[in-house]
């Protein structure tokens, strides 16, 4: 708000004046009103104009050595991958995606890591080289068999080959990957040594790990266990109550992946995950501790075959094709803070949180959406408040780059005012994140019994403070609900049956990705 007939505006947030910028116009500020209409000022600064505003920083702004974005593929080449068809897939589709990935400045590098009971790294040589030194090969390939203490056998930066100038060289390598391992039988797959050699692989630079899985880790660190028999049920068949099973299957089996990516989040790395179980355990839930902390997705797809026209087939290309296209930002620190009195109590979404109301996220993709829960922390009398989120980051291209999206609300006295503007469909997406939450440390019957809960409370609210029902007979029978919440009730009753929290499960992979999505979804 600005200050009539002086040089300063003052703060919506901490209500604080401030000096006005020497880019304003004093002297129309001096001259005009503080009547939005009237002051011309507010029609030509977009800061106050527009509620989305991007600031972009020069490098006399900021410090931050220009970031590069690296993609390293950690392959899974064991039998179950190549029976299921999964590595075919993959190859194929980065193959067709190689002159799409972003690369505004021609420094996007791409390295591949194949991975059984042994790891196996490439080196790409320049297009260039190949002609003109006549070499027989485009890559060189250098097997690891200690898979106890990973190491890179070359220096890293001989394994990260910029696209542009290795685009045949990568090209090759792909058609020749299903080539090489076609004869493979082994059933071994260290993902654990794997992630480790990745994050020594970007350790300096940063970048996005993608995780190619068929199989469930059965070797090295970080490998786990069959917690379930393959048709789903719980391992302990005497134990009657079936919720209590999802309590000990929809948590961390071990420390060793929330650990590694709490590693990346210090280098900048970020994880994104494709899995595929083909009717065999894959421990989602453990899985996607990865993802959870650094930003990623993690995507599940049941029943990938060899046959072309099955629905996973399809989605699978259609989604891993769609993610490495993507433009991305990186490094990027998200700030949330609202009026006055009002703070962040807790926030969902594959984010990470530094202190209360900062984020930190070492890749931001366009196909998640975060949520937070904001209230007061005292009593404040105020027409409107205020929300804000600043997002800093640096673009695909190399840009430094500041958004401000700024929200302000209305307050009300009057509570029924306050139900009639209730979103029925973010409440249940709040809720929805809420029960994700719970499902780690309870069962589903619990977590089923709060959903429930929530909703009889807030129909009880209504029903009280708004219509002032009392406990007479001729209401014994009454239903009613304000206009903007009639789907509420059908919404968590939904919910409640949906693959992620019903009391009852065929297969813990299922439920695990129901939550996973849950957690990315958007409200609409």
């Amino acid at each position: 708000k600005f200050t009539p007939q002086s040089n300063q505006w003052r703060c919506n947030f901490c209500k604080l004046a401030n000096n006005l910028p020497i880019l304003y116009n004093t002297y129309d500020i001096e001259l005009e009103s503080d009547d939005v209409n009237n002051n011309t000022m507010y029609k030509d600064r977009p800061e106050v104009n527009y509620s989305v505003v991007d600031y972009i920083m020069d490098d006399t702004m900021s410090n931050v050595p220009k970031k590069v974005l690296n993609y390293t593929f950690i392959i899974d080449v064991s039998y179950n991958s190549i029976k299921s068809g999964m590595l075919h897939k993959t190859l194929e589709t980065i193959s067709q995606t190689l002159d799409r990935i972003p690369d505004y400045d021609n420094e996007t590098t791409i390295s591949v890591i194949c991975v059984n009971d042994r790891l196996h790294y490439f080196e790409l040589f320049p297009d260039n080289d190949i002609e003109t030194k006549a070499l027989q090969s485009s890559f060189r390939m250098y097997d690891v068999f200690d898979i106890d203490e990973p190491f890179l056998p070359v220096p890293s930066g001989q394994l990260r080959a910029p696209i542009h100038s290795h685009m045949n060289s990568i090209a090759t390598l792909l058609s020749s990957i299903e080539d090489i391992f076609t004869e493979t039988s082994s059933l071994l797959f260290a993902l654990g040594p794997a992630l480790e050699s990745a994050c020594l692989l970007l350790n300096e630079t940063g970048g996005k790990i993608f995780t190619i899985v068929a199989t469930l880790p059965n070797i090295g660190v970080g490998k786990l266990k069959d917690r379930c028999y393959a048709n789903g049920n719980p391992t302990d068949l005497n134990n009657k109550d079936t919720g209590s099973k999802y309590s000990s299957t929809m948590d961390c089996q071990t420390m060793f992946y929330k650990d590694f990516a709490l590693k990346c989040l210090e280098s900048g790395i970020s994880i994104e995950q494709f899995l595929s179980s083909n009717g065999n355990y894959l421990d989602i839930a453990t899985l996607s501790c990865l993802t959870n902390v650094t930003s990623g997705k993690t995507h599940y797809y049941p029943n990938i075959k060899l046959q072309n026209d099955r629905f996973d087939d399809v989605r699978y290309s259609i989604e891993l094709y769609s993610t490495l296209t993507m433009d991305v930002s990186m490094d990027a620190v998200i700030e949330v803070r609202a009026s006055h009195n009002i703070g962040v109590t807790s926030s969902y979404g594959n984010i990470f949180e530094r202190s209360p109301g900062i984020y930190y996220c070492p890749i931001i993709s366009r196909d998640q959406s975060y949520m937070f829960a904001i209230e007061p922390t005292e009593d404040f009398v105020s027409d409107k408040v205020f929300f804000q989120v600043s997002v800093l980051s640096t673009m695909a291209n190399g840009e430094r780059r500041v958004r401000v999206m700024t929200l302000p609300l209305p307050t009300t006295n009057n509570i029924q005012e306050l139900y009639n503007k209730i979103d029925q469909r973010a409440l249940t997406l709040y809720y929805a994140q809420i029960a994700t939450v719970q499902m780690a440390t309870n069962s589903a019957v619990a977590v089923q019994k709060d959903l429930v809960d929530m909703l009889v409370k807030i129909l009880t609210s209504y029903s009280n403070e708004v219509l002032n029902i009392k406990k007479r007979k001729e209401f014994k029978d009454t239903f009613q609900i304000s206009r903007s919440m009639q789907l509420l009730p059908t919404l968590i009753l939904a919910l409640v049956k949906s693959q992620a929290f019903r009391s009852w499960s065929s297969n813990d992979n299922k439920r695990a990705d129901f939550l996973n999505r849950i957690k990315c979804t958007t409200i609409d």
